[in-house]
Parts: C-alpha cells; structure tokens; sequence
C-alpha cells in the first residue's frame, strides 16, 4: 500500500511539473502610455516580449469592454505592431498576451487607452497676422498616416469666388502666390485618410501688406544731400513679379521720370542673425535731377492679378554743390608731384572741370576735363586728380574749384587754396632721393639717385609733350643731353614700378 501511495506521489509530482513548465507570462503593455492624447492616426504598439512565446494576440476597441463594432483582434509574431487609419479625436483601449507552441494563451494582459488628434493645429502665419508677403508658405503641425485638404478664402465662411482648395497634400505647408495686396485672408486645414476625416483647425486670419509697407530706406522722408544718379531704396513687397516708380521735381508729378522695374530687382537681404531678421527691399537708380531740387517720388508693386495703391507720396532735396575733399582749405605743403585733388562723386555727372589758378577769383583759371567714366579719375567713392598732370610749381599758393556737369544742370564746389612745398632741388619719397644738376643747364643735365633705379627718365615740354626719353638700368646716375633743345622750362621725370620724381628743369644756351 505504501508503494502504491509513494509512486501516486510521483506521478502527481510529474504532472505538476509539466504544467508549471507549459504555462506562459504575461505581457506588459509599454507604450502608448496609459492615458496618453493628441497621438497620430498611425502609431507603434508595444509591449515586452514574452519568453517561449511564437505568437501575440493584440486586441484593440472604441470599447473598454472590447464589444464595439470597431473591435479588432490582431495576431502577430513581434512584441509591436504598427496601425494605422485610426479614427481621428476616438479614445481606443487596448490588452495583449501571448501563445506559445503549446497553444497555450497566457492571461491578457492590463488594458491600456489611448486618444488620437481630433484635428489639425495650425503653425504659420500666426493668427490674425499684418503685413504678410503675397508670397508665402502657411504650415501646420502634420498627423501621422494623413493627407490634408487647404481651404484659403477672403471670407470666413469660405464660399467666396476667391476661394482656394488644395487636397491630397501630403506634406506640412503649402506655397501661396498672387496673394491681393491689402486683403484679409482665412485658413484652415484639414486631415484625413481613406477611412476617416479630421475635424477643421480652427480658423486663422491674416492681412496681406499695402501700400503703406512701400516706405523708403534711402533716402528717408525730407533727407537733403541726395546725389543725383544715387539709388533710391524702398521697403518692397514680396510676392509682386515688378513695379513703377514715379519721380517728379514737382508736387503734381506733371513732369515725371518713370522706372519700371521687375521681380529681379526685388531682394530679401539677412541683416541680423540672432533672431533672423530679413529686409525686403527694392533699388531704382535715379537719373539726370536738378541740383539744389526739391523731389518727390511714390511707388506701386503689382502681379498679373492684381496691382497695389500707390505709396505715400515721399521728398527729398539734391545737393547744391559739389562736395570737396583733399586738400582741405589753406593747406600747405602740398607736394606738386604726389598729392592729389579729391572730391566726392556726382553719379549722374557726364563731365567734371577743374578749375585752377594762382588768382582767387579764378580769373586766369586754366580748365580741365575729367571724364567721370575713366577709372583712371573715378575711384569710386572718390574722384581723384593728380596734381602733377596740372603742371604746377613749388612753393606758390593756387586756387581751385570743381564743376560738375549733366544735360539737364550743372553744380560748382566752393573754391579752396592750398601752397606747394618748398623746391630745395632734391625731392625725397618713401627713401629714394633724386637730384638734377646744373639747374638750369646747356648741354647736359645729369641726374643722381640716392640708390640704383630702374625705370624711364623723360622731359615734357610746357605742353606735356614728351621731348626727350631714355631707359634706365640699375643705374645711379645719368647723363641727359639737352643740347638740342630751345631754351624754356621743360618737366623731367623719371618712373618706375616704385617710384616717381618729376622736377623743373630751365634749359638755356
């Protein structure tokens, strides 16, 4: 009997063992987290792995009690499971476990929930926005597992002529262009699949830019000093493919300069970095304007569906006379051979005359041309005249004044004097020394340098006519034959890569 007892004790324990090792754990839900929102209309279900499991078995339900009409039972191999075309703005519950190759379930496991988005929110231009571009990008927050239908409209109720519909759009913004200037614009956005749509955003509103964002940058409103043939630079309007810009030297516009510029000639520059910041400008240069004048100027933008008021009607006054620069008034020490005149440009200039003379009325002036195109003269943001193309002399004292010409006017700078150096016969620059000897002379003149030089010695007639010229070869010293040439004063110089030295030379016989 004890046999009986002890061998029923180890069947008993076999089978016990059997069943502990068929059993299955439970798997625990991980995310979605219990209770979460706003999630997507496609997600990742996900729960731990259970050892010795070949198979899951998720369910998913509108119900808590998994009894809807929407209940769904998914099996799957992996501990995850991507769903998609849930119903958007629906509580959906969810509970999983696993199956092992016994074909045995383990318990199901805690039911965890979950919300979806009810609809989309709306990002940029933020609402009830002023000034926006006619060109610009609107964006939303996108929902997973959707495509998107825009609605843009000048009415709320988004049944006027104008309204706009994008559909099937599968990315976060769209592109508007040929926007109206000045005109308030309503948006809303909605998402949706082949099973289910979204709720609309909310409504958004903005206010495309007018007339009144066309303002100048340069010049300001009643600046004075303008240049005429300077830019005039104005706040544009981005979106327009061009412009007008009417110039007038009268308030009734009667006699107008008319620019007409396109899309091109508007640009979005960076000017600050931290936050962006961006100008929109566009630039017309101006042309022939009266000196001493008073201008006004108003613009207008346009597209081919629409065209903007005129701005704000905007002055500005020409300068009255050129603008000198170097050397300033009464300065001595001028060097004949290396100084230079200087003033400031006139962009709408054909013609700039120099004036200059001993005389401070000018009586005796002698004039010169400077062609404002010659790069030689123009500098950029100076004009430029050497002095030793004027021919003048050593310690005298000379008067100077410069014109600037156009077809329709002209303008004259005030009249400034400056001295020459002393001509002590032996002129030194930057180091290197040149001398002439004998001064005057009847034969020869010989020429001494303080160090070898290499570079072309010439002598120029009263007219700037060279008369003379020899090339020279690491040479400290050369001999120049003035023989034949008839008594008079006469400019020898010598040039090179580094240096120039130009002195009065007198022949006489």
């Amino acid at each position: 009997m004890k046999r009986f007892l002890i061998f029923g004790l180890i069947i008993l324990g076999i089978l016990v063992n059997i069943s502990a090792q068929d059993k299955i754990m439970t798997p625990t839900p991980v995310s979605p987290a219990n209770n979460s929102s706003n999630l997507d209309v496609k997600i990742n279900i996900d729960w731990t792995s259970v050892s010795g499991a070949v198979l899951y078995e998720l369910q998913i339900d509108t119900s808590e009690s998994f009894t809807s009409p929407m209940y769904t039972t998914i099996e799957t191999m992996y501990s995850a499971y991507s769903i998609n075309n849930l119903m958007y703005g629906i509580t959906y519950y969810w509970k999983v476990r696993a199956k092992n190759s016994n074909n045995q379930y383990s318990d199901w496991s805690d039911t965890w929930n979950f919300s979806t988005k009810e609809r989309v929110s709306l990002r940029k231009p933020l609402d009830s926005a002023n000034h926006v571009a006619l060109k610009l990008a609107i964006k939303w927050d996108t929902i997973s597992g959707s495509m998107y239908w825009i609605q843009v409209d000048t009415t709320a109720s988004f049944d006027s002529p104008l309204l706009r519909n994008f559909s099937s759009v599968t990315t976060d913004s769209v592109m508007l262009n040929n926007l109206l200037y000045n005109q308030k614009y309503f948006w809303r956005v909605m998402a949706y699949h082949q099973y289910d749509s979204a709720d609309w955003s909310l409504t958004r509103l903005f206010t495309t830019k007018s007339d009144t964002d066309i303002t100048p940058k340069f010049p300001v409103n009643n600046y004075t000093d303008f240049i005429p043939g300077d830019t005039i630079i104005a706040y544009a309007i981005w979106g327009s493919k061009g412009g007008e810009l009417i110039l007038s030297e009268d308030t009734s516009f009667d006699v107008p300069f008319y620019y007409v510029f396109d899309s091109t000639d508007i640009v979005i520059t960076k000017i600050q970095t931290t936050p962006p910041k961006y100008d929109t400008t566009v630039s017309v240069i101006t042309g022939y304007l009266k000196f001493d004048q008073n201008c006004y100027w108003k613009m207008r933008f346009f597209h081919s569906s629409d065209t903007s008021d005129w701005s704000p009607v905007y002055k500005f006054t020409t300068i009255d006379s050129v603008k000198l620069l170097t050397p300033t008034d009464d300065t001595t020490d001028v060097n004949p051979l290396t100084d230079s005149l200087h003033w400031s440009p006139i962009y709408a200039a054909t013609e700039y005359v120099i004036y200059y003379d001993t005389l401070s009325n000018l009586s005796t002036a002698k004039l010169v041309s400077v062609d404002p195109t010659d790069t030689l003269y123009n500098l950029g943001t100076k004009i430029g005249y050497k002095l030793q193309n004027l021919n003048i002399l050593y310690n005298k004292t000379y008067y100077w004044q410069i014109k600037a010409k156009h077809p329709r006017d002209e303008a004259i700078s005030e009249i400034r004097s400056f001295t020459t150096l002393h001509d002590n016969g032996v002129v030194d620059y930057n180091g290197y020394s040149f001398a002439i000897l004998p001064n005057p002379a009847s034969d020869f003149v010989k020429i001494n340098f303080n160090r070898e030089q290499t570079g072309m010695i010439s002598i120029k007639n009263i007219l700037g006519q060279d008369v003379y010229k020899e090339k020279i070869n690491k040479t400290l010293n050369a001999n120049i034959p003035v023989y034949n040439l008839d008594n008079g004063i006469y400019i020898i110089e010598f040039s090179s890569n580094d240096a120039y030295f130009s002195k009065k030379l007198i022949v006489k016989h």
